[in-house]
């Protein structure tokens, strides 16, 4: 079965406009080490990896939906742990703690969007 446009689509838009954009400010911040510089970056690769695998596998017509159920999952993972840790770190301002969590609560839900479950539930049942 096919997720239809209209629910991997918005997911993967706002994966890549964020990412994007969280690039450049990755690349224009002149505090972070190189290794800080790298590890951010290949997160944010993995998103943009993500992002347009979906698209490439859904473009193609394939019923394959695993790059979606990976977007997904990858987001479902990130978002919580790195969200948390901004949360209680005294070292980041209110603003800065708000515009993370506007960031996280919008891609999480379009992640509940998203999420193929017949297919995520077809994939459990075989472990």
């Amino acid at each position: 079965m096919k997720v239809s446009l209209g629910k991997w689509l918005p997911l993967t838009i706002w994966t890549l406009l964020l990412w994007t954009s969280r690039i450049k400010n990755i690349l224009q911040n002149s505090d972070l080490t190189y290794i800080a510089v790298a590890i951010r970056v290949l997160v944010a690769l993995m998103f943009l990896l993500l992002a347009l695998l979906t698209v490439r596998s859904s473009l193609r017509k394939k019923e394959n939906q695993s790059w979606l159920i990976a977007l997904c999952v990858w987001s479902l993972v990130y978002w919580p742990v790195r969200g948390g840790l901004i949360l209680i770190d005294s070292q980041y301002s209110p603003g800065f703690k708000a515009v993370h969590t506007a960031l996280m609560i919008v891609t999480l839900g379009l992640v509940a969007i998203a999420l193929p479950y017949k297919k995520l539930a077809q994939i459990r049942g075989k472990f």
